[in-house]
Formats: structure tokens, C-alpha cells, sequence
């Protein structure tokens, strides 16, 4: 029997939304101690998250998917390839050369997203940090160029 999949699916989505919504704004309000509100605002998405998750396996009778997890690190199906996959293709089906200059473009736009992002976060860090330079501050660049 699987009857209102649906229905319960968008009741446990809005159900964690509007949860999470309140407990956010509940930080604000004057109930409870001033400690009390920040770790109900803080950890509001969670504590939705296991509200609903004990809502979802209350109702017994009604189908919902549930995320399948296998025992052990392994790739999809190994029949077919291993952990190390070629970037020239198979032998049935090789990459094209072209395809291989075709990738330089989205690869040089990839590279100035991260580029941009890291420098960004890092402006914004240095900025609340009032100059204040760690012992990590060039890690990210450092990461970065490694990939």
C-alpha cells in the first residue's frame, strides 16, 4: 500500500521549512533564556530535520524513499570500470580530439569562478578580521592551484 506519497512528501517538506522558519525566529522573540533562543535559532534546521524524520516513520503506511546507503566504499558496478577512469575514452568509445580543446574553454571559466570566489572570501575575511593574518590564510590558494 502506497497510497498519498505525495501528500505526505510536500506535508514533511513545508512541514521542515515551516519549522526551521519559526525556530529561526524564535530567536528574536522574548520566551525562554537569551541562551535558550540562540541554540533553538541555531540549530533550527536540524531539529526540524528530526522532527520531520520521526513524523515519516510514524506514519507506517505511506511510502516515502529512503536513501539506500551501501556497506563499504566501492565504485557503482565494477563489472564495467574501476576507481581510475580514463580521460581518453574506452576502447569501444574514445574521446574525440576535438572534444579535448572544446573542454579548455569551460575549464579556463571554472578556474576564474573558484579564483574569484576564494579571493572574494578572502577579502571578505581579512575585512572582519581587521588584518589579522593566520597561519592558514593562503591554504585555499594554495589548494586551489593544486587542482
Amino acid at each position: 500500500p502506497q497510497p498519498n506519497t505525495a501528500l505526505l512528501s510536500m506535508i514533511l517538506m513545508f512541514g521542515t521549512f515551516f519549522i526551521a522558519y519559526f525556530l529561526r525566529i524564535f530567536r528574536n522573540s522574548q520566551f525562554l533564556g537569551r541562551n535558550a533562543r540562540r541554540a533553538l535559532g541555531d540549530f533550527g534546521v536540524p531539529i526540524a530535520i528530526v522532527i520531520m524524520v520521526l513524523v515519516d516513520y510514524s506514519s507506517g503506511d505511506t511510502y516515502t524513499e529512503k536513501l539506500k546507503v551501501p556497506e563499504g566504499l566501492q565504485v557503482t558496478n565494477s563489472a564495467v570500470r574501476g576507481w581510475l577512469i580514463s580521460p581518453l575514452g574506452t576502447e569501444a568509445s574514445p574521446l574525440a580530439v576535438w572534444a579535448m580543446f572544446a573542454a579548455i574553454l569551460p575549464a579556463i571559466l571554472l578556474y576564474l569562478l573558484l579564483f574569484m570566489e576564494t579571493h572574494i572570501c578572502e577579502l571578505i575575511m581579512m575585512e572582519k578580521t581587521k588584518e589579522e593574518k593566520g597561519a592558514g590564510l593562503h591554504l585555499d590558494i594554495v589548494l586551489l592551484s593544486g587542482v
